[in-house]
């Protein structure tokens, strides 16, 4: 547990000395590229490899450990055509059964499966964070603190959420059709990634103060009728393995909604990044590239509002436009800092939140990770 604090420090103290990245703007295809700062890039690089080498991030870590080990181990003893009979080719994805597949039945060893998808993830998320982050060591930090423990930590999901960053930035750079791969890539780890699609009408809206309340209070509405809509759309329209899914999901109900600590960590965490976006980039909207991540984070937070009284299960919609937009955001906020001594202030104020979300992972419960390599 001390190496994961000691690399924790360390990003940390780098990230508060960081300088901004200089920016270079050029009209190809209407995206912005940065001056690339050799010490800050391969300072980031130099951890990306440290979390690609500790595969315990995976381990023992979670409520589905158990159910991910065991499909682990039945895909290790069975045929691919066993496997496409069973309940994993009727209701898994293909992408994330074919490739635990591969891995069970050709190489064995659980960790290097584990080592695989950190190294994916870290491939997708890293090139992303450095181009678009104006503090990449910043965005860097926030990205660790949040997913040690989540990112790294789900089997399905994981995949799809480190494909969004990639779709994001194919969408800045307007190759659509790379764009439209990728989601599907992403929809073979995990269903829910069909949201992403989402991305290009969030990339051309720009709502007004009253739009923004006038959705606020829908979402509101709308999370009193949540569970019918949805137990609807599922015993009328979804094939049976889908719709036993979702009934599965609510069983997962929040009867405690706002009141125990996990939501209230979400509810803080949610709020915190709102007061961000309009302290410091709300009247910033005019650059293209802020407005589509400031429209990410409302959209994740208009999800969270609507399916959070229900179920656990379904705010995890949320995180393909949390995740990718609120590390740019953080990013953003520094850079709306002029002055150098707010900026710094600002800095530790995000660091201690950054903090308080990387002790929330490590401590408590199932969260105990013990450190173990691919040997």
């Amino acid at each position: 547990m001390k190496f994961y604090l000691i690399i924790f420090v360390f990003l940390m103290l780098a990230a508060l000395n960081e300088k901004k990245k200089k920016i270079i703007k050029t009209s190809y295809k209407s995206s912005i590229l940065l001056k690339k700062n050799i010490i800050s890039y391969y300072f980031v690089f130099f951890f990306s490899l440290i979390i690609i080498l500790m595969a315990g991030i995976r381990w023992e870590v979670g409520t589905d450990w158990p159910a991910f080990l065991n499909d682990f181990n039945y895909f290790k003893s069975s045929t691919w055509n066993e496997i496409l009979h069973s309940v994993y080719g009727v209701t898994y994805e293909r992408g994330y059964v074919f490739t635990a597949f591969l891995f069970a039945k050709y190489v064995g060893n659980y960790s290097v499966y584990l080592t695989f998808q950190i190294i994916f993830i870290v491939i997708c998320v890293f090139p992303v964070i450095y181009k678009y982050s104006e503090y990449p060591l910043f965005s860097f930090l926030g990205f660790f603190a949040y997913s040690f423990c989540y990112a790294f930590s789900v089997a399905r999901s994981g995949f799809a959420l480190a494909l969004s960053f990639r779709a994001f930035e194919a969408l800045l750079e307007k190759k659509n059709k790379i764009f439209f791969w990728l989601v599907l890539l992403a929809t073979l780890f995990h269903n829910t990634a069909i949201v992403i699609l989402l991305f290009p009408l969030l990339n051309k809206i720009k709502l007004t103060n009253v739009e923004l309340l006038i959705l606020i209070c829908c979402a509101l509405f709308f999370s009193f009728f949540t569970e019918k809509i949805l137990l609807g759309i599922a015993s009328n329209i979804l094939p049976v393995s889908y719709s036993n899914r979702i009934v599965t999901y609510f069983n997962h109900r929040n009867e405690t909604y706002g009141l125990n600590v996990g939501e209230s960590v979400r509810i803080i965490t949610r709020g915190f990044v709102v007061l961000l976006i309009f302290l410091c980039l709300w009247k910033r909207r005019n650059n293209n590239r802020i407005n589509f991540i400031v429209n990410m984070y409302l959209l994740c937070i208009l999800l969270y509002i609507s399916f959070s009284r229900i179920s656990v299960a379904f705010i995890r919609l949320c995180y393909y436009f949390e995740d990718v937009s609120q590390f740019l955001i953080f990013s953003e906020v520094l850079v709306y800092c002029k002055k150098k001594y707010i900026r710094m202030y600002v800095k530790l104020m995000i660091v201690l939140f950054f903090i308080g979300k990387f002790v929330s992972r490590i401590i408590g419960g199932n969260f105990i990770i013990p450190y173990r390599t691919i040997f």
